[in-house]
């Protein structure tokens, strides 16, 4: 299998959360590993690349109930919280060299929404690095 399959393995997977245990050697833990698979998924796809999801149940018009990522993870807030700054940044961070070595870039919207991003050029040479 090279980086390619593997990448291509992941965002075939629309049924189910998937914990791919290669992904945690890029992105330090096990709930990152899992948090990383389901962005990646979520992006491939989306039309522009990118979406948004709530980090909890929330009383915004636009959330839906059971979708936000500790509901649909059965990840505490702190498990969310440690498993993203494992691997993303917010995309409006200052520095601009932590920002471009993220593997995925998150910010939020002035509607309140949490848009999620995979720096696909970085997590594909991290791939290429482990399938050497």
């Amino acid at each position: 299998m090279d980086e390619n399959t593997f990448y291509n393995r992941i965002i075939g997977d629309n049924e189910y959360i998937v914990y791919q245990p290669l992904l945690k050697k890029i992105s330090k833990s096990t709930n990152s590993a899992i948090l990383l698979s389901s962005i990646i998924n979520k992006c491939s796809r989306s039309k522009n690349g990118g979406f948004f999801k709530f980090k909890i149940h929330c009383n915004h018009p636009e959330y839906k109930s059971g979708d936000s990522w500790c509901e649909e993870l059965n990840f505490s807030m702190g498990e969310f919280d440690g498993a993203l700054k494992n691997i993303g940044i917010n995309k409006n961070n200052p520095n601009k060299e932590k920002v471009q070595n993220a593997l995925v870039w998150y910010y939020t919207d002035g509607a309140r929404r949490t848009w999620y991003e995979v720096n696909t050029e970085k997590l594909k040479k991290a791939l290429a690095i482990l399938f050497k």
